[in-house]
């Protein structure tokens, strides 16, 4: 592959940006708590925890700080939310795609914002992490592609019998984001995830 390319799920995607984007020197964190079932909260321990800067040691924002607590909520609201008859688990597959290019554009809508934040709290060049982000809009994309067309094969049992494959969840898919990709892993994890009809529960290290 050519300096500055991903190959995944055999095609080459470019990370270098065809547009002029601009890193913004002020940016300011919007969201400092816990996101769980579509809404924000604090952690149940009151713990939080400071993001630094790495170019100059100082103090960007406290975070709240999750713990088992935070995540056996999270999971059971997971869980809750995929029972029969729920509006996730009975969504139609095209529906999930639109959804996840929905999720792509508003990516690509804020693309300077997202990378100017993760540049400020990794330490990582301004045009690494547009490019981490582009990865991650094309990522999402293909997922979103992927939500109606999957397939699977029977293999054919001798005898006098039926088989056949039946393909459901199994259960909240526990994802771990380690801190210098925290975009572009997150659609790694989250898109196969939402493209297949799962729910997850999402942390970074």
């Amino acid at each position: 592959a050519e300096a500055g390319a991903f190959l995944c799920c055999g095609k080459l995607f470019s990370l270098r940006p065809k547009m002029s984007f601009k890193p913004n020197p002020k940016v300011q964190v919007k969201y400092t708590q816990i996101f769980i079932n579509n809404e924000w909260h604090n952690s149940a321990s009151g713990k939080t925890f400071p993001v630094i800067n790495p170019a100059t040691a100082e103090k960007i924002v406290d975070v709240q700080e999750g713990d088992k607590a935070d995540v056996e909520k999270a999971v059971q609201a997971a869980k809750a939310a995929f029972k029969n008859g729920s509006v996730w688990r009975t969504l139609d597959a095209s529906e999930r795609g639109r959804l996840l290019y929905k999720f792509a554009d508003l990516i690509e809508r804020d693309i300077e914002y997202l990378a100017s934040l993760q540049t400020l709290e990794n330490g990582k060049p301004f045009k690494d992490s547009i490019g981490d982000i582009m990865f991650a809009i094309k990522t999402f994309r293909y997922y979103a592609g992927c939500a109606d067309k999957i397939h699977g094969k029977t293999i054919p049992s001798d005898g006098n019998t039926f088989t056949y494959t039946r393909l459901e969840p199994v259960g909240v898919c526990g994802l771990i984001i380690p801190w210098n990709f925290p975009v572009l892993l997150v659609s790694n994890k989250v898109g196969p995830c939402y493209c297949c009809r799962k729910y997850c529960h999402l942390e970074t290290r």
